[in-house]
């Protein structure tokens, strides 16, 4: 019996030695800046555009509010158009520019309901008011690219993260992962950037893409923005700290030293026993 008790209380400290390695004390609390939950939409600027001014040759796009995103049953909805591009904005202060961005996002199933959205989770100088559709030239940021499906500019079912920079590169793809296949039904995505600049994007958890870049270092605005489907989106939680960490190699299991530290625990403490 009391070699039992022995034997396991050994594996529980190398658990713990474990765990300690992998969140150390020197982490803190996590220090959440704003939240949504969207019971209501009080706190943000809901704005809807279309692309046919655009079409025709003008800088601007046209005021359109049908294309408006709204709250239902506590989820940000983003109007359903499959065949017409607009944009369906919701747009809130946020001067996070390094932490951690996390939020659900909903595709419902069918090729009529495929999303086409940007998530700008850091942006300055987007100031699109119904007075004013024209986009700015000195636009700078970044922003996740969401394509459930195959009617984006960008690959089909992929997630791609975005800067804007200045009027000379309005935006650009730093990287990209493509899923296997379409997305639909739920997801949660975490985006975190550490103070070096590294960004890293989570889709349930699990690590999809790791990009470094400092360009932009502040920020005035998050954005839900869609530009096709009928997506939507919930529990968005922005904090200045990372509270996401990556497994070695973007790997989906636990690391190595999870099973190797309690056995080494083991085997040092029988041989002192021995002794």
């Amino acid at each position: 019996m009391k070699r039992k008790i022995y034997t396991m209380t050994s594996v529980l400290m190398g658990i713990f030695l474990g765990f300690l390695m992998i969140c150390p004390l020197s982490q803190g609390a996590a220090v959440m800046v704003w939240s949504e939950s969207f019971d209501t939409a009080d706190e943000w600027e809901l704005r809807g555009f279309d692309f046919l001014s655009m079409r025709a040759g003008e800088d601007n796009l046209a005021w359109n509010p049908d294309y408006s995103p709204s709250v239902k049953d506590g989820k940000l909805q983003m109007p359903n158009t499959q065949e017409e591009w607009h944009s369906s904005q919701a747009v809130h202060n946020s001067t996070v520019a390094y932490g951690t961005w996390s939020f659900d996002w909903y595709v419902n199933a069918g090729e009529d309901h495929q999303a086409y959205d940007v998530v700008l989770f850091i942006a300055n100088n987007y100031i699109l008011t119904e007075q004013s559709g024209e986009i700015p030239l000195n636009m700078t940021g970044y922003g996740l690219v969401l394509n459930s499906g195959d009617k984006g500019e960008t690959k089909p079912h992929s997630v791609s993260l975005a800067e804007w920079r200045d009027e000379t590169i309005k935006w650009i793809i730093l990287d990209y992962y493509q899923f296997p296949s379409t997305l639909e039904g739920p997801y949660h995505i975490d985006t975190t950037r550490n103070i070096t600049g590294e960004f890293s994007i989570f889709f349930d958890g699990k690590l999809k893409l790791q990009v470094r870049d400092n360009s932009t270092t502040t920020s005035e605005n998050f954005i839900f923005n869609s530009w096709l489907g009928d997506s939507t989106y919930d529990n968005l939680n922005v904090s200045d700290t990372i509270e996401v960490h990556p497994s070695p190699n973007g790997a989906d299991y636990p690391p190595l030293f999870l099973v190797v530290v309690p056995i080494g625990v083991l085997i040092i403490l029988r041989k002192k026993r021995k002794r």
